[in-house]
């Protein structure tokens, strides 16, 4: 929810077992989420609007294979989200998806739930948290948890949104 200055105040959303969070409720979650989250505050989130060119590969060199870059496609009154980059860990658990819409994934629980996350992100134009049982079924005690954070072009239009995904034991 926005406050009057623009800024996402704390709120956590449940569906089910699928939990969305926003402001605060992010912090204290996760190692690798509290890293992006600093990362991402640093940069100037939510009040700068960052670029894909103010992320620095580098600064994040241990947490790469976790990375998902999607691509927002707007079209008219409508949008669509094509992956740009998805590294091995994501891959293995999701399956090899660069180039491809969201939509192709074979869990469409999982398509809805990106849907979801990525609505919120452009809605707010801030970062989002969801947390959720893992999907693959052999391993029904992991959370997936992950970290949608916006990026934007030169217009203010968010045209990216980087995600970090880590795949833990539920506690």
């Amino acid at each position: 929810m926005l406050n009057g200055k623009n800024q996402v105040t704390a709120q956590q959303i449940s569906f089910g077992d699928f939990q969305l969070l926003t402001g605060e409720a992010i912090d204290g979650r996760n190692k690798m989420v509290d890293f992006f989250m600093s990362m991402w505050r640093e940069k100037g989130g939510p009040t700068h609007k960052i670029m894909r060119q103010d992320i620095n590969p580098v600064e994040m060199k241990r947490y790469l294979e976790h990375l998902v870059i999607l691509d927002v496609e707007h079209a008219d009154n409508d949008w669509a989200l094509r992956v740009r980059l998805i590294g091995g860990y994501v891959a293995n658990f999701y399956g090899e998806l660069a180039g491809k819409d969201v939509r192709e994934m074979k869990n469409t629980q999982a398509i809805s739930r990106i849907y979801q996350a990525c609505a919120r992100v452009l809605e707010t134009k801030s970062a989002v948290l969801t947390t959720s049982p893992a999907f693959a079924p052999e391993r029904l005690h992991l959370e997936a948890i992950a970290l949608y954070m916006p990026l934007f072009d030169a217009k203010a239009k968010v045209e990216k949104v980087l995600i970090c995904v880590n795949i833990t034991t539920q506690k």
